[in-house]
């Protein structure tokens, strides 16, 4: 899941769900994907970038670089005054906000988009 831009996960030689890694991680198409990515660790899998609310204005707090992931982004979430963390792209340019919020939901598996 860290290597791959994009993976299958094959159920009796079908493919069950296709597609990138933190799509199939926060939004399994099944019980049998989501049972098949049950153990993976999310603290360490899931980028922010599939948590966060896009098209955000520029808030008084910490940002967050986009690809971090959410074990990287805690300390900053937790610390944040109004529970919420801006979302900068590679170019520093800001593309959402996330919550402390999103990132438990983000741990549990369920990340509603």
């Amino acid at each position: 899941l860290t290597l791959a831009d994009r993976i299958a996960i094959l159920r009796d030689g079908r493919i069950a769900q296709s597609g990138d890694p933190q799509e199939i991680l926060t939004q399994p198409a099944d019980d049998y994907v989501a049972s098949f990515t049950r153990e993976i660790n999310r603290a360490r899998s899931v980028r922010i970038r599939s948590i966060m609310t896009p098209g955000a204005e520029a808030i008084d707090g910490p940002y967050i670089y986009s690809d971090a992931t959410i074990e990287e982004a805690l300390p900053a979430l937790a610390a944040a005054p109004s529970g919420f963390c801006g979302v900068e792209n590679e170019d520093g340019e800001l593309v959402g906000l996330v919550s402390l919020q999103a990132a438990i939901a983000g741990l549990s598996g369920t990340v509603q988009k």
